[in-house]
């Protein structure tokens, strides 16, 4: 078990979707890389239209291994990055290399995640969304997740779902 923000999580979990069976586990320093490109991959452009801008440094700066969980296929694939602090979890970001994107990756990360911190009686999670993420925005409104706000200068949406304990 590992300390994270006050909870006691496994170290290594497993899920299985569809046909692929995935490894949770906890990134380290070593995480980095990986992480590193997959973001920027995924959020650069979007980074670049805001005031906010994409910057490797603020990354680096930024980069928390203690809260991220890296999702393995053979290897890494994806990942979430969680700040949990009861009774509200901040979900920074979710993750997934483009080759396993749409095969049911996100669906299942996300019920996992409710679950795991529902069981750590969480009452909401909150993050934010970028107003084009069309993927992101369609899976979280399957999750009955409402757009709390508007942040114009982000381009992004403030998003929350208030979870009810088991």
């Amino acid at each position: 078990y590992k300390a994270f923000f006050g909870f006691l999580i496994m170290a290594l979990d497993n899920l299985v979707v569809g046909r692929l069976e995935l490894i949770l586990r906890h990134a380290d320093m070593r995480d980095i890389g990986f992480v590193y490109e997959l973001m920027r991959n995924h959020f650069e452009d979007l980074f670049n239209q805001t005031s906010e801008k994409w910057s490797r440094a603020k990354f680096r700066y930024g980069y928390n291994p203690d809260r991220i969980t890296i999702i393995e296929h053979d290897m890494p694939i994806g990942f979430f990055d969680l700040e949990v602090s009861v009774p509200v979890v901040r979900w920074h970001s979710l993750h997934i290399s483009r080759d396993y994107q749409g095969k049911g990756i996100g669906t299942q990360v996300t019920a996992y995640v409710e679950e795991r911190v529902k069981e750590h009686n969480a009452t909401a999670i909150i993050g934010k969304v970028f107003k084009t993420n069309q993927r992101s925005l369609h899976l979280l409104k399957k999750f009955d997740y409402a757009i709390e706000k508007e942040l114009s200068e982000e381009d992004s949406f403030l998003i929350r779902k208030d979870l009810v304990a088991n």
